[in-house]
């Protein structure tokens, strides 16, 4: 990993602590709010939705890859995982 992508790194495994010190807190004011278990499942199923929706809008799809030309992920392979060669593998 580069320098410059340990702070994301850090920023991401942060706000991970800090989501399973919230949840089960909110998770029961919910619960008591609403007098049962739906109500806080429902409440974090939404936070979960607006999760995901927040990072598909950051991420922004691989529009800017498309626009310089570039594939989505073209050439962006992991350490140690280049192009695959040689065709299909065989299972026996």
């Amino acid at each position: 990993m580069t320098p410059a992508g340990r702070p994301l790194l850090a920023l991401v495994n942060s706000l991970g602590n800090l989501a399973g010190f919230v949840s089960p807190a909110a998770f029961g004011i919910l619960q008591d709010a609403t007098g049962s278990t739906r109500g806080g499942l429902i409440g974090l199923s939404v936070v979960g939705v607006l999760a995901a929706v927040g990072v598909a809008l950051v991420r922004g799809g691989g529009h800017r890859e498309r626009a310089r030309g570039r594939r989505p992920g073209a050439g962006d392979h992991g350490p140690g995982r280049g192009p695959v060669r040689g065709g299909t593998a065989r299972v026996r």
